[in-house]
């Protein structure tokens, strides 16, 4: 679960990659693109505490 990153910073951008190649299921939340969008199983384009008070409610 990648929450509210560009994923453009170096070394952490490379954890949704490392976790992809692993098997992982991607879930984004994120208001912009990130390099890494086609890994993602979903992405939610929104902000990400609309989308967390809709998950917790």
């Amino acid at each position: 679960l990648m929450i509210g990153s560009s994923l453009e910073v170096q070394p952490a951008n490379q954890f949704p990659l490392i976790a992809h190649q692993a098997g992982a299921s991607l879930i984004f939340i994120n208001r912009t693109p990130t390099p890494y969008d086609h890994l993602a199983e979903f992405r939610f384009n929104e902000s990400a505490g609309e989308i967390l008070k809709e998950i917790i409610n």
